[in-house]
């Protein structure tokens, strides 16, 4: 199972059980940003992952270190 890897700051806890990932768009070249207006203001994960047990999950080792998984949350299904 595939999961994205997001910042805490760009989710927004509704507070009823459930949370909102924040909207914004992510520029990187004019084309790229012609693109994403176009098709959604979707907030992209700065990294991604996999499950491959029912508490770990495999991703690239820049991704995650000490001093920044406590910031990070795991989004499934996004």
């Amino acid at each position: 199972m595939r999961v994205s890897l997001f910042q805490n700051r760009d989710v927004v806890d509704n507070g009823n059980g459930t949370s909102t990932l924040e909207t914004k768009i992510l520029v990187q070249n004019i084309t790229y940003a012609i693109m994403n207006v176009l098709e959604s203001n979707q907030l992209e994960p700065f990294c991604s992952g996999f499950l491959v047990a029912p508490d770990l999950v495999a991703t690239a080792g820049h991704c995650v270190n000490p001093n920044n998984v406590t910031n990070i949350l795991f989004v499934f299904g996004f």
